[in-house]
């Protein structure tokens, strides 16, 4: 009987009705923010991550950024069992991998790996104290070295496609298990506000969640890239000794524009977990979408309380006459 009324009211006008009103509002107003939802841009994101780990590894896409200063360290070629004392500065070329790893000592190494797909072999561009540039030419190891002259770096730049972390390795009789536990992970994920030209959406850089990485974990982004090009990470790797303890580790402050993480976690038969930001999470976080959906729903209150007016001048209207 309700349903016939709201037909007779859909086609004949008033006297209007709240819920027959409520009854075709709530579909409509349902599939346009539905329609909306789909509509909305991929999100703008800003991952950050602090964090301290044993091992760092990237390949670089910028060989301006990503040099570094060596001093007091021995670098050996992978043909030769011994090296020369380094010092200067350091520029690996376009697409070479960069390892920060730890020496058995609890000293900084830095390894120098050709670009599986590149054509040559030139790992970077390395100039002395005598402002002499030569290249170096296939794998490089440079490592902490007390013979030679210099104090040895304790900040290296991250500018690439990098991974944090790595799996853990059994031991052998000779060898302990290889350093490269990620630690004290904390990842930050920002998201940029939608712009919206409305007055008082302002853009704006707001936080939409804090994840505490386990330990022992390994962590990368996740790239949306066909050509298979990975999110360029950009910070600092500190390299801290811990007399104390006698533990050394990397203290990593970097951040990547990535849409989320990938992170494999010791003991999880899902091997490879995805953290994504995604157009749910701007919706509920935007603070520009957030106003727009508060202006929404009172807009839709305003309107529900009109025909709940205009409902009760017409009964008001239709009791008068009766009286009359």
């Amino acid at each position: 009987m309700q349903n016939w009324r709201c037909v007779v009211w859909w086609r004949l006008g008033p006297p209007l009705n709240e819920r027959c009103l409520l009854a075709f509002s709530v579909p409509v107003f349902i599939a346009l923010g539905f329609l909306l939802y789909r509509c909305l841009p991929t999100p703008s994101v800003r991952l950050v991550l602090h964090a301290s780990t044993e091992v760092v590894r990237f390949q670089v896409a910028n060989p301006d950024q990503a040099a570094f200063r060596v001093a007091g360290m021995r670098a050996f070629s992978e043909d030769s069992g011994t090296g020369d004392c380094v010092t200067g500065v350091i520029q690996p070329a376009i697409g070479v991998t960069v390892n920060y790893s730890i020496t058995t000592t609890g000293r900084p190494a830095i390894g120098l790996s050709p670009s599986p797909t590149g054509t040559t072999q030139t790992v970077a561009q390395y100039s002395d104290d005598t402002d002499q540039a030569r290249p170096l030419d296939g794998f490089h190891r440079i490592v902490f070295d007390e013979s030679c002259k210099g104090n040895s770096p304790q900040r290296f730049p991250i500018v690439g496609n990098a991974e944090f972390g790595r799996e853990y390795s059994a031991p052998t009789a000779t060898q302990d298990p290889m350093r490269g536990a990620l630690t004290d992970a904390r990842l930050t994920i920002y998201g940029q506000s939608l712009h919206l030209s409305v007055p008082f959406f302002t853009q704006s850089i707001y936080e939409w969640k804090k994840i505490d990485v386990p330990g022992g974990s390994r962590l990368g982004a996740i790239s949306d890239a066909d050509d298979g090009a990975g999110p360029i990470w950009r910070g600092l790797a500190q390299f801290e000794f811990d007399k104390d303890k006698n533990s050394a580790s990397y203290s990593i402050d970097a951040s990547t524009n990535a849409r989320g993480v990938r992170l494999t976690m010791p003991g999880v038969p899902d091997r490879d977990s995805q953290i994504v930001f995604g157009r749910f999470s701007q919706l509920t976080s935007d603070p520009n979408l957030i106003a727009a959906q508060l202006y929404l729903g009172g807009l839709i209150w305003l309107i529900v309380k009109f025909f709940e007016f205009w409902n009760w001048l017409g009964k008001r209207s239709a009791l008068k006459n009766a009286t009359d």
